[in-house]
């Protein structure tokens, strides 16, 4: 550990933030005086631990570690810990992205911008958001309109397609209060039907009965006879 006027500076674990231990290095630079590159590199290495050093020394083989810039150690951990990834993964991820279920557009939008700007696109960049927009978009519906409209940007294909979301929302509210009450008067009439019938099930069946009887022969006078 590195024992300056303000007291020691701690160790570096593999598995914490290298960026935000060399921010706080710097500052302990600042907070200590330390100008010269040379102590510089002498506090760094004498405070990351001997985990960082070794790797910090793997890296910088065939060359001695004293003879690097403190620039040039930062750089090389950096790379080694937090590689940045290559242009075409970052495209990839964006081709990728596609509208999810349950997200809305401004949020879709949001996640693709963020993907671009990764992926180095230059000037392209309008367009290659524009495609990935209305490729990716879940309801088919706004597809066909956009795929359909020419010359469209990437700002006026996301404001169509709020609007026609907007639209089709209305449509839909608007179609279940009118359905609603026709709905409610077909089961009404159903209902009105089946107690109709019934009703006149039941009145066949005590007509039948009563029929039945008129017919049926006297029991009295069968017996009568049975007993001559």
């Amino acid at each position: 550990m590195a024992t300056p006027a303000l007291g020691t500076f701690r160790a570096f674990s593999l598995d914490q933030d290298w960026t935000k231990y060399v921010s706080q290095l710097k500052a302990f630079f600042v907070a200590n005086d330390v100008n010269t590159d040379e102590k510089k590199v002498g506090i760094l290495l004498s405070s990351i631990g001997d985990e960082a050093n070794n790797h910090l020394a793997d890296l910088c083989t065939p060359d001695e570690l004293t003879t690097k810039t403190f620039d040039a150690l930062n750089t090389l951990m950096q790379q080694f810990l937090h590689p940045k990834p290559t242009e075409m993964s970052e495209r990839y991820c964006f081709r990728q992205r596609k509208q999810a279920v349950g997200e809305t557009l401004q949020q879709y939008v949001a996640a693709l911008q963020k993907l671009a700007t990764r992926s180095n696109f230059g000037a392209q960049l309008g367009e290659q958001l524009h495609d990935q927009f209305v490729c990716g978009l879940l309801h088919q519906n706004i597809q066909r309109v956009l795929f359909t409209t020419s010359d469209l940007t990437f700002e006026k294909a996301h404001e169509q397609a709020i609007a026609i979301e907007h639209a089709m929302t209305e449509v839909q509210r608007l179609h279940a209060n009118d359905k609603s009450p026709q709905v409610h008067a077909v089961q009404q009439q159903f209902l009105q039907h089946q107690k109709e019938q019934r009703g006149r099930k039941i009145q066949n069946k005590h007509h039948h009965k009563q029929s039945g009887s008129k017919n049926m022969p006297n029991n009295t006078s069968s017996n009568s006879l049975c007993h001559w």
